[in-house]
């Protein structure tokens, strides 16, 4: 017994060297962008941060790259929005609340952007833990700490400055909030998020299903004040300017967008070039019959448990499970369904394949799941360089390494519609012992994920 205690504190201690590696990883990538004042979406937002308190247009285009490089060489500012990648898609509001960084140099914003995700990161991971999720299982507590900090979403998200470990981390507070019983405190959470993305307002429906109006009375008042707060700042033309450049998006079809729009635009293209076939009126039906198929679906969840339980009032676990699982697919669901579900808002999905591997704990034998969960964690956290419409190539290239992120997400919810029947046909079997091949394929499946992220800290290095 005691050797088995040394060989568990020798591993366990193992997993805390490959962390700390890949946290020191994640934070000379940090360096290297901040250091040598590369462009980047955080460039944007803080052009755009130092806009909002100067009174002046916050959506003005941003040159990430020296003016020879464009088609004319005096382009207007149309001709910039056409010929450029990097649209500005945030609502105003987002620029008032980050505006406090617009007061620091470009290179200590990035530093406290790029720390700042590393440690809401760190927050998502800690905040599943504090939940029974994984109660008996340390190893697991550890092993999600490292498959956040090793996963190429988190590297995507820090490379660019982007905001995926924001709506990470406070959607995963919501959920926990939810199930402490703190609904309004929840919905202030996510109402603040629905300022910065709109795809947030899927957790709108899904809360007015389970007739939880408290909370979504609290969404309501969130996004308002906010929204109050920024209009005199910004006026009525920014956002008339925001929705604008929501409809002037042409690059649906890019590669690290993993949502059904853009897998669907890659095939049936309409008014965006390079699709395999030219037949979006097929792409649109089939866009809105997923739509209602999906919505459905959180419908079935949310009808099994009318309003959420909590752990304070003991409800049933049959009740708490599906309030999870629902939640696990409004998740889901939200990035699928988005027109743009970019692979750096993808550390979110730590919860649901948490919730995932927690439920499956008490399947007879069964490992179909827990296969098919590897096999997710391999394609959304495959490394791939950002490719745009007009460079995918061959049609092979475009409906299979090109949309891996997609057939991560499809995954899911195909899992989701699984899940409950499964489940309520294992209910009360013995817990099983984790099969150690699983465990080998899953580290396996991020291999090549801990590869970029070496690779990358490596070439910040020697640069």
């Amino acid at each position: 017994m005691i050797a088995l205690n040394q060989i568990n504190r020798r591993r366990f201690l193992q997993g805390v060297l490959v962390l700390s590696f890949f946290i020191i990883c994640n934070i000379i990538v940090v360096a290297f962008k901040a250091n040598h004042n590369m462009s980047s979406d955080l460039l944007m937002f803080y052009r755009s941060a130092h806009a909002i308190l100067a009174g002046t247009n916050i959506y003005q285009p941003v040159l990430v790259k020296p003016l020879h490089h464009y088609a004319v060489q005096h382009p207007t500012i149309q001709q910039l929005w056409q010929q450029s990648n990097s649209a500005n898609l945030n609502m105003p509001s987002f620029y008032f609340l980050i505006s406090p960084l617009a007061l620091l140099s470009y290179r200590t914003a990035y530093w406290v952007w790029g720390i700042m995700s590393l440690l809401l990161a760190a927050l998502s991971v800690w905040i599943i833990n504090r939940t029974e999720l994984l109660e008996h299982y340390p190893y697991k507590k550890l092993a999600l700490y490292i498959l956040m900090f090793a996963c190429f979403p988190l590297l995507a998200n820090i490379l660019l400055g982007q905001v995926g470990t924001i709506i990470s981390c406070g959607v995963i507070a919501s959920w926990y909030l939810c199930r402490r019983g703190f609904f309004v405190t929840a919905g202030l959470v996510l109402g603040l998020l629905a300022t910065i993305k709109l795809f947030i307002g899927l957790f709108f429906i899904y809360f007015i299903f389970c007739r939880q109006w408290r909370m979504v009375a609290a969404m309501i008042i969130s996004f308002l004040l906010i929204f109050i707060c920024t209009l005199p700042l910004v006026g009525q033309h920014a956002y008339l300017i925001y929705f604008a450049n929501l409809h002037g998006v042409h690059w649906f079809q890019g590669n690290w967008n993993g949502s059904l729009f853009g897998y669907l635009t890659r095939l049936f293209g309409g008014r965006y070039p390079y699709s395999v076939w030219s037949l979006p009126l097929l792409k649109n039906i089939i866009y809105v019959g997923i739509w209602l198929l999906l919505s459905w679906k959180i419908f079935q969840y949310a009808k099994q448990q009318q309003t959420p339980p909590t752990m304070k009032h003991a409800k049933p676990l049959d009740k708490l499970m599906m309030f999870d699982l629902g939640y696990a697919f409004c998740v889901v669901a939200m990035l699928f369904l988005s027109p743009l579900g970019w692979v750096y808002y993808f550390p979110v999905l730590l919860l649901p394949l948490a919730m995932i591997w927690h439920y499956t704990d008490q399947f007879n034998g069964n490992y179909k799941i827990r296969y098919a969960i590897i096999v997710v964690v391999f394609l959304a956290t495959l490394p791939s360089t950002i490719i745009y419409s007009a460079k995918l190539g061959s049609t092979l290239y475009s409906l299979t390494a090109a949309s891996s992120y997609f057939y991560a997400l499809l995954i899911l919810i195909l899992i989701f519609f699984y899940l409950p029947k499964s489940v309520n046909e294992n209910k009360g079997v013995i817990l099983q012992r984790e099969n150690k091949i699983t465990l080998m394929c899953l580290a396996l499946a991020l291999l090549p994920s801990m590869l970029s992220i070496i690779a990358n800290a490596f070439v910040a290095v020697v640069s």
